[in-house]
């Protein structure tokens, strides 16, 4: 349910906002949404938790030197997932993990493709990384899929990591 309400806002700031609205082909009042939204499932979290942002090469140079730690990496980036989802939702179930995840991936600049088809959910994560990187997101949704015992599968290339569920489970 939405609710008008009214702000006061700085003059330049304002037109910020709707040159960026402008950008996207979206409102100035679609754009403020997105930005609360977005404060309210993620950024308000990440700070408590200390996240630093990373460039994108610097991500990859990092991966490029790691071999069989891509598993303990994946551990850490689950756990930390599920530190920031219990202190978002307080509660952390598979519905939960994946809204937390989308925002992590909205934050990085990935696009994430989120439809279902009958029974089956289909999530397609793309990004400008690594098949390492790829390797660790496919390995962060197996942590996922069996602690809540869910039926999947997983594909991956260099750029996109595509899951598939079933949702009846």
């Amino acid at each position: 349910m939405k609710k008008t309400i009214s702000l006061r806002i700085d003059e330049d700031d304002l037109k910020e906002l709707e040159h960026e609205g402008s950008n996207h082909l979206i409102t100035t009042n679609q754009l403020v949404n997105q930005i609360i939204h977005n404060y309210l499932a993620w950024e308000r979290h990440v700070r408590k938790l200390k996240f630093i942002p990373i460039s994108d090469e610097l991500i990859i140079k990092f991966l490029e030197s790691y071999s069989d730690e891509q598993q303990n990496i994946s551990k850490i980036a689950y756990s930390t997932l599920k530190d920031i989802t219990l202190q978002a939702f307080k509660t952390f179930d598979f519905n939960s993990f994946l809204i937390t995840l989308k925002a992590y991936c909205f934050e990085c600049g990935f696009h994430v493709d989120d439809k279902t088809e009958g029974n089956i959910q289909h999530i397609v994560i793309n990004h400008n990384l690594n098949i390492k990187f790829s390797h660790i997101v496919k390995q962060i949704f197996e942590l996922a899929f069996k602690e809540f015992n869910i039926s999947h599968s997983c594909d991956q290339t260099p750029n996109t990591v595509l899951i598939n569920r079933n949702i009846t489970q």
